[in-house]
Protein backbone atom coordinates (compact mmCIF):
# COMPACT_ATOMS: atom_id res chain seq x y z
CA UNK A 1 0.00 0.00 0.00
CA UNK A 2 2.73 2.46 0.98
CA UNK A 3 4.76 1.59 -2.10
CA UNK A 4 1.79 2.29 -4.41
CA UNK A 5 1.19 5.67 -2.72
CA UNK A 6 4.84 6.57 -3.28
CA UNK A 7 4.54 5.56 -6.94
CA UNK A 8 1.39 7.67 -7.37
CA UNK A 9 3.08 10.66 -5.74
CA UNK A 10 6.10 10.29 -8.00
CA UNK A 11 3.90 10.05 -11.10
CA UNK A 12 1.99 13.14 -10.03
CA UNK A 13 5.21 15.09 -9.47
CA UNK A 14 6.56 13.98 -12.86
CA UNK A 15 3.35 15.15 -14.56
CA UNK A 16 3.51 18.52 -12.81
CA UNK A 17 7.17 18.90 -13.75
CA UNK A 18 6.48 17.98 -17.40
CA UNK A 19 3.55 20.42 -17.60
CA UNK A 20 5.66 23.17 -16.05
CA UNK A 21 8.51 22.56 -18.51
CA UNK A 22 6.10 22.64 -21.44
CA UNK A 23 4.59 25.98 -20.45
CA UNK A 24 7.36 27.63 -18.42
CA UNK A 25 8.79 29.46 -21.40
CA UNK A 26 5.44 30.19 -23.02
CA UNK A 27 3.90 33.61 -22.53
CA UNK A 28 0.18 34.15 -22.82
CA UNK A 29 -1.74 37.10 -24.21
CA UNK A 30 -2.47 39.46 -21.32
CA UNK A 31 -6.24 39.67 -21.90
CA UNK A 32 -6.57 36.08 -23.17
CA UNK A 33 -4.97 33.87 -20.51
CA UNK A 34 -5.95 30.74 -22.46
CA UNK A 35 -4.15 31.83 -25.65
CA UNK A 36 -0.36 31.37 -25.69
CA UNK A 37 2.09 33.38 -27.71
CA UNK A 38 4.21 31.34 -30.09
CA UNK A 39 7.93 31.28 -29.23
CA UNK A 40 9.68 34.58 -30.09
CA UNK A 41 6.41 36.55 -30.28
CA UNK A 42 5.82 39.52 -27.99
CA UNK A 43 2.45 41.16 -27.52
CA UNK A 44 2.03 44.65 -28.96
CA UNK A 45 0.24 46.20 -26.00
CA UNK A 46 -0.80 49.27 -27.99
CA UNK A 47 -2.60 47.05 -30.50
CA UNK A 48 -5.22 45.85 -28.01
CA UNK A 49 -8.88 46.43 -28.90
CA UNK A 50 -11.51 44.96 -26.62
CA UNK A 51 -15.17 45.53 -25.93
CA UNK A 52 -18.28 43.64 -24.92
CA UNK A 53 -21.24 43.23 -27.21
CA UNK A 54 -24.66 41.81 -26.36
CA UNK A 55 -23.62 38.66 -28.31
CA UNK A 56 -20.29 38.32 -26.44
CA UNK A 57 -16.83 39.82 -26.23
CA UNK A 58 -14.60 41.12 -29.01
CA UNK A 59 -10.81 41.10 -28.52
CA UNK A 60 -8.14 41.94 -31.08
CA UNK A 61 -4.43 42.01 -30.30
CA UNK A 62 -1.22 41.71 -32.31
CA UNK A 63 2.15 40.19 -31.50
CA UNK A 64 5.43 40.49 -33.37
CA UNK A 65 8.62 38.49 -33.73
CA UNK A 66 11.74 40.14 -35.10
CA UNK A 67 13.30 36.80 -36.02
CA UNK A 68 12.57 35.48 -39.47
CA UNK A 69 13.26 31.89 -38.38
CA UNK A 70 10.37 29.48 -38.77
CA UNK A 71 7.50 29.47 -41.20
CA UNK A 72 3.82 30.30 -41.22
CA UNK A 73 3.17 26.55 -41.26
CA UNK A 74 5.20 26.15 -38.05
CA UNK A 75 3.02 28.82 -36.39
CA UNK A 76 -0.13 27.07 -37.59
CA UNK A 77 1.14 23.78 -36.16
CA UNK A 78 2.06 25.47 -32.86
CA UNK A 79 -1.49 26.71 -32.39
CA UNK A 80 -3.08 23.50 -33.69
CA UNK A 81 -1.16 21.54 -31.04
CA UNK A 82 -1.38 23.94 -28.06
CA UNK A 83 -4.85 25.48 -28.26
CA UNK A 84 -6.76 22.17 -27.97
CA UNK A 85 -4.86 21.48 -24.74
CA UNK A 86 -6.35 24.74 -23.43
CA UNK A 87 -9.94 23.89 -24.37
CA UNK A 88 -10.09 25.34 -27.89
CA UNK A 89 -11.50 23.11 -30.64
CA UNK A 90 -9.87 23.42 -34.06
CA UNK A 91 -12.22 24.04 -36.97
CA UNK A 92 -11.61 24.53 -40.67
CA UNK A 93 -13.46 26.89 -42.95
CA UNK A 94 -13.15 28.78 -46.20
CA UNK A 95 -10.75 31.26 -44.55
CA UNK A 96 -8.53 28.58 -43.01
CA UNK A 97 -8.31 27.35 -39.45
CA UNK A 98 -10.11 28.87 -36.50
CA UNK A 99 -10.90 27.72 -32.98
CA UNK A 100 -14.09 27.49 -30.90
CA UNK A 101 -14.40 27.55 -27.11
CA UNK A 102 -17.72 28.04 -25.36
CA UNK A 103 -19.26 31.12 -27.03
CA UNK A 104 -15.99 32.38 -28.55
CA UNK A 105 -14.42 32.04 -31.98
CA UNK A 106 -10.65 32.58 -32.18
CA UNK A 107 -8.86 33.34 -35.43
CA UNK A 108 -5.18 34.00 -36.02
CA UNK A 109 -3.94 35.89 -39.07
CA UNK A 110 -0.28 35.87 -40.12
CA UNK A 111 1.71 38.69 -41.72
CA UNK A 112 5.34 38.67 -42.79
CA UNK A 113 7.51 41.37 -44.26
CA UNK A 114 11.25 41.72 -44.74
CA UNK A 115 12.03 42.59 -41.10
CA UNK A 116 9.43 40.93 -38.85
CA UNK A 117 6.52 38.54 -38.52
CA UNK A 118 3.20 39.52 -36.96
CA UNK A 119 0.15 37.61 -35.83
CA UNK A 120 -3.24 39.17 -35.19
CA UNK A 121 -5.41 37.28 -32.73
CA UNK A 122 -9.14 37.96 -32.83
CA UNK A 123 -11.74 36.56 -30.44
CA UNK A 124 -15.37 37.27 -31.25
CA UNK A 125 -18.75 35.66 -30.66
CA UNK A 126 -18.97 32.38 -32.60
CA UNK A 127 -22.46 33.07 -33.95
Amino acid sequence: MTKSIHVLIMLFLLCVFAWHQAYASTDFISVLPDVPLAPCFKEEVDSLVTFDKPEGRYVEVSAVCSSMAGTEQALIEFYKSTLPQLGWHVMSGSEGFYYIKHKDRLSIKYETNSSFRRIKVVVQPKD
